[in-house]
């Protein structure tokens, strides 16, 4: 099954009659004008990640703790691979219960290992299926305490002549024992707050394998994962360590990620670093972890300066042809950055498909992605220039990088964007549409939260990655201001009763209430607060929020409808989006949905 075709599925949703909200504006003069509705907002499907020992009542056993020794991640970039119909899940900080796992007991300051998941064979094309289906990559020959298989972390492998250390600035320690993995020369496991922000695939049509049984496979191709980790610690107000934040961006491969047959070519995954990307002082201290001391670049191997002005730590990867701005039809991967951590602007930069492999070829190493003949990043080259891309037959100069020009949006000029997540369905909105999701912070970025709870899931859709890119559609609303907010805070906050256990900051652990028939519990934020009152023991202002909104690569339950009358064309596009939704507290990903409709007039050229 392709990604976009029509797949119907029985969810549990939530009907709405009217549309909740609707953006439209008109192309030129040959394009359709469109407008896109929020026909369903999002209904949660599933916890897809339960962590222990957060419990819950008339809560399902958790597949994944019992397979694999396995709770609470975040995040959960996903990519599909149409070769072997495989969707991958790059999950980041990952727990685990006992002494045969990668986590944070072997060292307190490096988290969890990684963790990659995928869906294949009757579970390829359904999100549902990561409600208990989703498969982990193992260590072949390890068993956990609890006899399930060990989850494989991600290795990074430097590039040649540099080192590991200029990249992980957390390490998660490797096992030991005759079945653990020996790690390749200058590679290490990243820890915590090391994580993949954005992935995409290119398939190699080109290289087949004989099987032995007179098949021949293609080979897969290749996955390309931009990851961003953390030399040091947030710096706080007062001049006290705060939290590790994402400041350092790096791109790598992994190369032919599935093996014939679809089985996954693991034990365990391992990615070479092909480039560096950017970093971004305003983060952390990346000079001296764990210290306190100046901001500053993360080793000394980097350049005094950004290399792309500190916008591209948070990156996400759209690969797109006929949804490219260029009008050549040549593939470009569009690359959807952020910089100062959940506190910037959207910028892009694109590069030309069939420039990748040139991109860890550089004249001296180490390379730098900026660097890549065709690079391109969207600029104005002086303070008062016209947005454009940089030429593409040179790097980008640093007049270019100096004036990167961001996305605007109409409602919205706020610094308050970090994990994006981008995608282009080309199936949809006559022609294909740009689809955005965030999590703004409005006006906060890090606990402890001191305003009052006021967060949302939003979407944008644009024609072009270019934009004009739409106002926000709220799909997700937990504001105390709006009704739809408060029924949802009811809906899926944890309820104010305590578990009679601490978390490991010492706060009071709230129990999250399962549905009465004892289907998958929908409570899955914990809405209290995170100092006095839950030391107290009383149910105060909400706690922790959410983040990430991460959509899947294919869409779902899609349909369609085209009608002509007076030498107008009408087409009509009712589609479901899903999506991974990190929760900080309880540390987990949830399986989201919301349903678009797209309607689009446009000139039937065939009368004209």
């Amino acid at each position: 099954m392709r990604p976009g075709a029509i797949i119907r599925i029985a969810f549990a949703t939530l009907v709405v009659c009217a549309a909740l909200g609707s953006v439209s504006f008109g192309q030129d003069d040959e394009g359709p004008t469109v407008t896109v509705n929020v026909i369903s907002p999002s209904s949660e499907v599933c916890a897809v990640t339960v962590p222990n020992p957060e419990p819950t009542i008339n809560a399902p056993a958790d597949y994944l703790v019992t397979n694999y020794d396995f709770s609470g991640a975040d995040q959960g970039i996903s990519v599909d691979d149409s070769v072997d119909q495989l969707t991958w899940f790059f999950a980041g900080d990952s727990k685990a219960g006992d002494d045969h796992a990668w986590f944070g007991k072997y060292a307190p300051d490096t988290g969890g290992a990684n963790v990659i998941g995928y869906l294949g064979g009757s579970d390829y094309g359904n999100p549902e299926s990561l409600c208990e289906h989703l498969q982990l990559t193992t260590v072949p020959g390890m068993t956990s305490t609890t006899g399930g298989r060990v989850y494989s972390p991600d290795v990074m492998i430097a590039p040649p002549g540099d080192s590991i250390d200029n990249y992980i600035f957390s390490k998660t320690p490797n096992l030991t024992g005759a079945t653990a993995p020996i790690l390749p020369p200058n590679s290490g496991i990243p820890g915590i707050d090391e994580a993949t922000t954005g992935a995409f695939f290119i398939p190699n049509e080109m290289s087949f394998h004989y099987d032995g049984d007179g098949h021949w496979d293609n080979q897969g191709g290749s996955m390309y994962l931009f990851y961003a980790g953390s030399p040091g610690l947030q710096v706080q107000s007062d001049g006290s360590k705060g939290l590790p934040i994402t400041s350092v961006s790096y791109l790598a491969i992994w190369k032919k990620p599935s093996a014939i047959g679809g089985i996954p070519n693991v034990s365990p995954t391992t990615y070479n670093i092909l480039a560096r990307v950017d970093y971004n002082t305003e983060n952390d201290t990346t000079s001296c972890y764990p210290s306190i001391c100046p901001p500053g670049p993360p080793s000394g191997s980097w350049p005094a300066k950004p290399p792309l002005g500190g916008h591209f730590v948070w990156v996400d990867a759209v690969v797109a042809r006929d949804g490219g701005d260029a009008g050549d039809g040549i593939p470009y991967v569009y690359l959807f950055g952020t910089g100062k951590f959940r506190a910037s602007h959207v910028y892009l930069a694109r590069i030309r498909e069939d420039n990748l492999d040139a991109v860890s070829h550089c004249p001296k190493q180490p390379c730098y992605l900026g660097q890549t003949p065709g690079f391109q990043i969207w600029t104005t080259s002086t303070p008062t220039g016209t947005p454009h891309w940089s030429p593409s037959d040179a790097a980008p100069s640093s007049e270019d990088i100096a004036n990167a020009a961001y996305l605007t949006f109409p409602d919205d000029a706020t610094l308050e964007y970090g994990q994006i997540s981008v995608r282009y369905f080309q199936n949809v909105g006559d022609g294909g549409i740009w689809l955005m999701t965030a999590a703004p912070t409005g006006g906060y970025n890090s606990p402890p939260f001191t305003s009052p709870y006021d967060q949302r899931v939003i979407a944008r859709w644009a024609k072009s990655p270019l934009g004009p890119w739409s106002s926000a559609l709220t799909v997700f609303d937990m504001r105390s201001s709006s009704a739809d907010g408060s029924q949802n805070q009811s809906r899926y906050c944890c309820q104010g009763v305590w578990t009679g256990q601490l978390d490991p900051n010492g706060l009071k652990v709230w129990q999250c209430l399962g549905r009465p028939d004892g289907k998958p519990f929908q409570q899955c934020v914990e809405c209290q607060d995170a100092k006095t009152n839950q030391q107290s023991g009383t149910p105060g202002p909400i706690r922790f929020g959410f983040y990430a909104p991460d959509m899947l690569p294919y869409l779902t339950n899609v349909s369609s409808t085209t009608q002509e009358h007076a030498g107008t064309r009408y087409v009509t596009d009712t589609f479901t989006v899903n999506y991974l939704l990190s929760i900080f507290e309880p540390y987990n990903s949830v399986l989201f949905k919301f349903t678009l409709q797209t309607a689009s007039s446009s000139p039937d050229r065939d009368r004209q």
